[in-house]
């Protein structure tokens, strides 16, 4: 019969340690895996948008052109309609292009998109 030394459990004040650095650090956070991030320049600006715009709509719009990673749609906060204009970050800069050259003009309940890369 072998005897095991048994560690001690550890107590509950010890220090919180980051998830990069746990299991001996190998691990990389999934927000900083840089297959995963978006291109900072890939934003959009979308104007010219219906009160009735939904973030539903906006989606639809735009993933034919590419993967999205964020779409803000601005909305009045006392109605919680649309105030007319989105963001929409592509994770890629050529698939906003795209969605550039695609969208700019395009009509939407009756109006005409305006589509620019985001200031």
């Amino acid at each position: 019969m072998s005897h095991e030394r048994v560690q001690p459990a550890q107590s509950k004040t010890s220090k919180y340690v980051p998830p990069s650095l746990r299991d001996g650090g190998a691990r990389r956070g999934e927000s900083m895996q840089p297959n995963r991030r978006a291109d900072d320049n890939a934003t959009l600006h979308v104007s010219n948008l219906s009160e009735g715009t939904s973030q539903t709509d906006l989606q639809e719009l735009f993933r034919p052109f590419g993967s999205i990673s964020r779409i803000y749609l601005t909305k009045d906060k006392k109605t919680g309609q649309s105030k007319g204009f989105a963001f929409v970050r592509f994770h890629r800069r050529e698939d906003a292009a795209e969605a550039i050259a695609g969208m700019s003009g395009f009509t939407c309940d009756r109006r005409t998109l305006k589509v620019e890369w985001a200031k």
